[in-house]
């Protein structure tokens, strides 16, 4: 516990009197508050996450709330405790579950602090690892897709001879693109088929492709637009460097883990179930 919240910083604290942990600081039917576990209470909220909860801690007020919340709490559990309700044993085993995670995680701060990353390890992470932060070249695609080539040939045509090409696609397609006029949204390599996608990553921006057979019929393509591959800045995927880090340190114990605690797995057993 800090020194500093070891003396009476508390709302019922006068200046320069210091106070014992152990002292009572409020009685509730049979249950007693002590400034110990005030004091506990309070560094729970400083280390909240949320603003509202650093805040609470930080205030004469926010402790008056703090006190009343934790008075409030024994009320119900006094109440609870002499109304004779009782946990069920799933309930009990849910319970016996958090406390098994609480310690899961407690264990895994204490290790990974052994090592903390450091600004060193995520730059150094950044550069060995720049294609994990690179986006992809993405087009913006639209297309006709009709199942007969001799249609696909008849529409050409009328594209050459100027009409529209999103009404065209509105008026001939045979897939869920009809009512979006054709549109497949920004498309990146490795989503559509080998045949579509080799001839649509060669055209240039506004060009219109001749027409290609897929299984899924006779298209013709349009490149409505086109965003060139982009690496992404350092400052912006460092939180998540950090996270890729934690991963695999948090992998690096587990194997040490499993060479120090033998794991052995009944693969039958697991395969076919009890018998």
């Amino acid at each position: 516990m800090k020194k500093s919240v070891l003396v009476c910083i508390v709302v019922f604290c006068f200046s320069g009197v210091v106070y014992s942990e152990e002292q009572i600081l409020a009685e509730v039917g049979d249950q007693k508050i002590t400034l110990k576990d005030f004091q506990e209470m309070v560094l729970q909220y400083e280390k909240s996450k949320s603003f509202q909860g650093k805040l609470l801690a930080l205030t004469p007020e926010g402790k008056k709330k703090i006190l009343e919340e934790m008075i409030k709490n024994n009320l119900f559990y006094q109440a609870a405790r002499d109304g004779g309700i009782t946990l069920k044993e799933e309930t009990e085993k849910e319970i016996e579950l958090m406390r098994r995670q609480l310690l899961i995680r407690r264990y895994i701060e204490q290790e990974l602090q052994k090592k903390p990353i450091t600004d060193d390890d995520l730059k150094g992470y950044y550069d060995k690892h720049r294609e994990e932060f690179t986006i992809p070249e993405q087009r913006k695609l639209t297309h006709v897709v009709v199942k007969m080539e001799q249609e696909a040939e008849k529409i050409a045509r009328e594209i050459k001879a100027g009409k529209d090409f999103g009404s065209l696609a509105e008026q001939y397609n045979t897939d869920g693109t009809k009512k979006k006029k054709g549109d497949l949204g920004w498309v990146k390599k490795g989503v559509m088929v080998k045949e579509f996608e080799n001839v649509a990553f060669q055209l240039k921006k506004g060009e219109i492709s001749n027409i290609v057979k897929t299984k899924f019929g006779y298209h013709i393509i349009k490149v409505e637009d086109i965003k060139p591959q982009e690496q992404k800045k350092y400052e912006d995927v460092r939180e998540e460097i950090r996270r890729k880090i934690r991963g695999e340190r948090l992998k690096e114990i587990e194997e040490q883990l499993r060479d120090q605690y033998k794991v052995q797995i009944n693969e039958e057993l697991l395969s076919g179930g009890e018998k």
